[in-house]
């Protein structure tokens, strides 16, 4: 996973934000339901007041406007606040289990979190 930790725009609820991730994938994934195959794909966000939407994009064009028919996956993420906020974004991955690991994103006050299985 490649990402900017300086955010240029702000995310604003309810509304797709593009903070700058680039998701590499290694292995076949599973996210929300639909596959991910090998490849590099686009994360964007969508912040709300009680969860999350982690959406992962075929398009990979720097500065391309996101556009929904470019989707592969989609996936809730649960949120939480978080003791101590951040003022960059930080992501992380723990893994959960043999084949489960748990992607964590982290900005000002909230920490969300959405599973990739490793696809059987």
């Amino acid at each position: 996973m490649q990402y900017l930790p300086k955010v240029k725009e702000e995310p604003k609820n309810g509304r797709v934000w593009s903070p700058g991730i680039t998701l590499y994938v290694q292995v076949p994934l599973t996210l929300g339901g639909s596959e991910i195959p090998l490849g590099a794909y686009t994360v964007y966000l969508i912040p709300g007041g009680k969860s999350w939407t982690l959406i992962v994009s075929r398009n990979v064009t720097p500065g391309t406007p996101y556009n929904t028919s470019q989707d592969i996956a989609r996936a809730p993420m649960e949120i939480g606040e978080i003791p101590d906020p951040t003022k960059e974004l930080e992501l992380s991955f723990a893994h959960m289990s043999a084949k489960l690991c748990s992607l964590r994103v982290y900005y000002q006050k909230t920490g969300a979190f959405t599973d990739f299985l490793e696809k059987n």
